[in-house]
């Protein structure tokens, strides 16, 4: 905290703690595989994809889609694609930032090529 001459100083500024949310990317073939949504501001989202690989591990491809509240007729907020058919090993991550405004709901969509499509229960970051 700096201190001025007089012994005033600046308000000390307060910060706001968000619960995460994680759901897990189920039927991918990874080790582990989660989607985890932490806000950073009132207007602001991290999204961010955790992998962790078992090498020579079969994967498969999918796409997973995040919607704002329910799926149905909207444009998608953000976009993943993994092209990824065999494990290397090792872990990866992978993160955008996206506009949201306070208590909005996400919603996640995650299509495996030629096997299922899995949601996510409604996520509130």
């Amino acid at each position: 905290m700096f201190v001025f001459q007089d012994g005033t100083h600046l308000p000390i500024l307060s910060t706001k703690n968000y619960q995460r949310e994680i759901w897990q990317l189920p039927g991918m073939g990874y080790e582990d595989a989660e989607l985890v949504l932490e806000r950073k501001s009132d207007k602001w989202v991290d999204v961010r994809v955790n992998l962790t690989q078992i090498s020579g591990a079969n994967l498969n491809p999918a796409t997973l889609i995040l919607f704002a509240g329910d799926e149905k007729d909207k444009l998608p907020l953000q976009k993943f694609t993994f092209t990824q058919t065999t494990g290397s090993g090792g872990g990866s991550s992978e993160s955008r930032t996206i506009g949201l405004k306070p208590d909005t709901q996400i919603k996640a969509k995650l299509v495996i090529d030629g096997y299922r499509t899995n949601f996510s229960p409604i996520l509130k970051p």
